[in-house]
């Protein structure tokens, strides 16, 4: 009787998925929790490293401003030497030294009947204006303070209060760009985000490096709460001045650094561990078919009729060693079983074929 043919499938490619599987849950998955892990790490780290970094910039630069606005004040000593030693042309004393130093304007600033007016200017338009609203920089001795009546957008003023029997009649000012401080920002791919702000005591803000400041209404005042537990803060005292240097940068571009870093920093180990775990399965894959293969090899020969036929121990074989071995033993128990059977009948046949004659 002939039996059916049936299809074997390749054995390889049956065990390809299955070992790769194994080997992926073994491997893959351990390494992708070890990046997540490394991940949060590095970047807490690099967060604190950036943190210490930002306070330290936020101080050199204070001590900068500090230094710029300590030699304005000598200007503003110094021009009110010359007016008092050469007051006759105020004006034109005015133009001198703002040439001399690069100023944008030199300015004095009377302050009688409760009412703040400009005195003198090198720029003649705006002598005379009513400047009321800020009579605050006569609080105190010298004020940094920003205004869009002087028409000089993109200036900043330093003042200096005169006093007469400790009651303030007026006060020295001098503009220069707003660039002049913070020129002292780092350009690079970190530090190119930071913001900067000077602040007075009122919270108001007297210089930025934003091209537009707007008041943030009550409304807003959540999305800027949002806004600040995203950012990375330094604060830093301006002695003398009341003021405070804040710089901020917000964590998105901490973030998008990170992860640009991160994955070129691990992508090559990424890559030998894929490389590794692909050359790993196939050199797998063929230990363990290989006897498989051959035990197959050898079913399909005593199938096909060469009882004679068996399973030899091969290496790397483990439990398919095993199987063979009992698919042997089975094999040579079941001829035995066979042969003795057919001695039996033959025994019956020639006894048989005796009693006939006899």
């Amino acid at each position: 009787m002939n039996l059916p043919q049936s299809k074997t499938k390749n054995i390889k490619s049956f065990f390809a998925y299955r070992i790769f599987f194994i080997i992926s849950l073994l491997v893959v998955l351990p390494l992708i929790i070890y990046l997540s892990i490394l991940y949060r790490s590095e970047y807490k780290e690099q967060k604190q490293d950036l943190l210490i970094t930002l306070n330290l910039i936020a101080s050199q630069i204070s001590k900068n401003i500090e230094d710029n606005l300590s030699f304005k004040n000598e200007i503003l000593d110094f021009a009110m030497k010359e007016i008092n030693l050469h007051g006759q042309n105020i004006n034109r004393c005015f133009e001198k030294i703002a040439t001399e130093f690069s100023l944008q304007d030199l300015l004095y600033l009377d302050f009688s009947q409760n009412n703040l007016f400009l005195m003198n200017s090198t720029k003649q338009n705006l002598i005379g204006k009513n400047l009321n609203n800020l009579k605050n920089i006569l609080n105190q001795k010298n004020s940094l303070f920003s205004t869009s009546q002087l028409n000089c957008k993109n200036c900043i003023y330093f003042s200096k209060t005169i006093y007469q029997n400790d009651i303030s009649k007026g006060a020295y000012a001098l503009s220069f760009f707003k660039e002049e401080l913070i020129s002292d920002l780092p350009n690079d791919k970190y530090f190119k985000n930071v913001d900067m702000k000077i602040i007075d005591s009122s919270k108001n803000i007297v210089l930025s490096n934003e091209k537009v400041i707007s008041n943030v209404s009550a409304s807003s005042q959540s999305e800027k709460k949002n806004q600040t537990m995203n950012q990375l803060i330094a604060k830093k005292d301006l002695k003398k001045l009341n003021l405070e240097l804040i710089l901020s940068l917000d964590q998105k571009y901490l973030k998008t650094f990170h992860q640009q870093n991160f994955v070129f920093k691990h992508i090559f180990i990424l890559s030998i561990v894929f490389v590794i775990l692909f050359i790993l399965t196939w050199i797998l894959i063929s230990f363990i078919s290989k006897p498989i293969k051959k035990l197959l090899f050898t079913m399909k020969k005593i199938k096909e009729g060469n009882l004679d036929e068996r399973y030899k121990k091969q290496k790397f074989g483990f439990e398919i060693n095993y199987i063979g071995n009992f698919f042997n033993n089975t094999m040579d128990s079941l001829i035995a079983k066979q042969r003795e059977v057919e001695r039996e009948k033959i025994e019956k046949q020639r006894y048989i074929g005796e009693m006939e004659i006899a």
